[in-house]
């Protein structure tokens, strides 16, 4: 059934039925047995996969922000994103810790071309030390720039350089593989050389 969505139309909506905007194609509201509306946007990607993209509960989000939403949603689907596939890889995507292990296994594979051994075992070191406690339970696709010099300014002065220069060669290792777009490095300031510290 098409119809505008509005505040009348929820509260007639009968159990197990859903009502599609007339307004905003693939816009939609569901009423399961109970009470319980939930807004969603129906969608096909560029590749013509089919999405359901929950946008919240009534009356959470009222009919006209639900709208909205679906509209900005829309939109990106026209310039060719897919917002319920970026939420599910937010959600589900890769660790910081699970991109290191990765990483390690292409070193320690020789597939990672210019690696002497004492390089490899010193990187190691750092990742398991440093890089993986620390933030080792960050999603790579949402860990920001803030984060990483937070955590940068957690090294000593000694070991914070090479720390984080190995931390950036480890997210351009991601962006090759298309576990995410850019590196979350770029644009941190280094801190100056020190004294070589044990690290």
């Amino acid at each position: 059934m098409r119809t505008k969505i509005g505040a009348r139309a929820i509260e007639a909506m009968h159990p197990n039925s859903i009502l599609w905007d007339e307004e905003v194609r693939g816009f939609n509201a569901r009423r399961q047995f109970s009470n319980v509306v939930t807004y969603s946007v129906f969608y096909r990607t560029m590749d013509g996969r089919q999405r359901w993209h929950k946008l919240g509960r009534h009356p959470i989000l009222t009919p006209s922000i639900a709208r909205k939403e679906a509209i900005r949603i829309l939109r990106d689907v026209v310039l060719g994103k897919d917002p319920s596939g970026e939420r599910d890889e937010i959600r589900h995507g890769r660790t910081v810790a699970q991109l290191c292990e990765l990483y390690q296994a292409h070193m320690q594979s020789g597939k990672l071309n210019g690696k002497k051994d004492l390089t490899i075992k010193t990187d190691v070191s750092r990742i398991k030390k440093h890089i993986i406690p620390q933030i080792g339970n960050y999603k790579v696709a949402t860990i920001t720039s803030d984060q990483l010099e937070h955590f940068m300014n957690n090294q000593t002065l000694g070991s914070a350089k090479r720390i984080i220069s190995l931390t950036q060669t480890i997210f351009s290792f991601a962006v090759k593989r298309k576990l995410r777009s850019d590196t979350p490095v770029s644009g941190i300031e280094k801190p100056a050389d020190a004294k070589r510290t044990h690290d």
